[in-house]
């Protein structure tokens, strides 16, 4: 069931823009561009830079439009670390909503312009997100998310009309506008979901708490790695990352969901014997069998 809102008027004052960075620089993101090309107002921006080398001396300075507070961690903790700081320093700034943004989106106008034109205060009290529709940015007509989430952990991107979604849908990090207070509520992000599967988990707690989110009727594009090419942008540790995080999530549902995740690693071992490289195979007969 959706519900519409009204026109309304808003602005990113209570927002804080949030940016993970690694091995790439502010002015070589498709997402900084996209965003400063259709939005000349200020806007506060956090970017935390996973990069083995910090690449800015200053922990606060001026970007074209964008406010930059900076940090560095060279460890790489991944999203969720990075995240949390951001719900730190958003409660310092005192704002209402982090908006998450992948280094490779990108943002259009007719996203800028939607997003303003929201006042988050008229959303009510259980919409604690907002999610533009994603489209691939390799094939435009390919929806990457919203996705909704079936049995056994396969998540399936359906096209929603714009407005508050009641049933549980899942989304991708890039793009979407959470709510500060929820994610106090929630503890945070979980850190034990360092990069893949965290979008779903909190999705998944925004439904659990019985809380909803807005779907704009505006669609970005994502550079996606994982849908795209997968031998040659996922490299064998990552997708021994990737398994350990999906079974970490699947156990949170239950055993059917467990069960029914065994079967979909079956169809995936047929996909990967044709595979080059017989480690992505190997690995996943390994975590079929435990």
């Amino acid at each position: 069931m959706i519900l519409k809102l009204n026109e309304l008027d808003h602005n990113f004052n209570d927002v804080l823009f949030v940016i993970v960075l690694y091995n790439n620089s502010l002015e070589n993101s498709i997402t900084i561009e996209s965003i400063t090309a259709n939005y000349k107002h200020p806007i506060d921006l956090l970017a935390f830079d996973n990069s083995p080398r910090r690449q800015y001396q200053k922990s606060r300075f001026q970007y074209k439009n964008l406010n930059v507070f900076y940090s560095n961690d060279e460890a790489n903790p991944g999203l969720s670390r990075a995240y949390n700081y951001s719900l730190l320093e958003a409660s310092k700034l005192s704002k209402k909503w982090i908006l998450l943004l992948d280094q490779d989106t990108l943002f259009t106008e007719d996203y800028i312009k939607e997003l303003y034109s929201i006042n988050t205060d008229n959303l009510g009290p259980d919409v604690v997100a907002i999610i533009p529709k994603v489209n691939s940015i390799y094939n435009p007509h390919k929806i990457i998310s919203p996705a909704k989430m079936y049995i056994g952990g396969k998540f399936k991107p359906i096209n929603l009309e714009s407005g508050v979604s009641f049933k549980p849908i899942s989304a991708i990090n890039s793009g979407s506008l959470i709510n500060v207070d929820f994610l106090k509520s929630i503890n945070g992000f979980k850190n034990s979901f360092q990069l893949d599967m965290l979008d779903h988990w909190y999705f998944r707690e925004i439904y659990k708490a019985q809380k909803q989110v807005y779907v704009l009727n505006s669609t970005i594009y994502q550079s996606l790695s994982v849908s795209e090419k997968f031998e040659d942008n996922i490299s064998i540790e990552r997708y021994r990352k990737m398994l350990n995080a999906e079974k970490m999530f699947i156990s949170l549902n239950g055993r059917m969901h467990v069960f029914f995740f065994k079967l979909r690693l079956l169809a995936r071992l047929f996909k990967q014997i044709k595979y080059q490289n017989k480690a992505y195979f190997k690995s996943t007969f390994q975590y079929l069998f435990q």
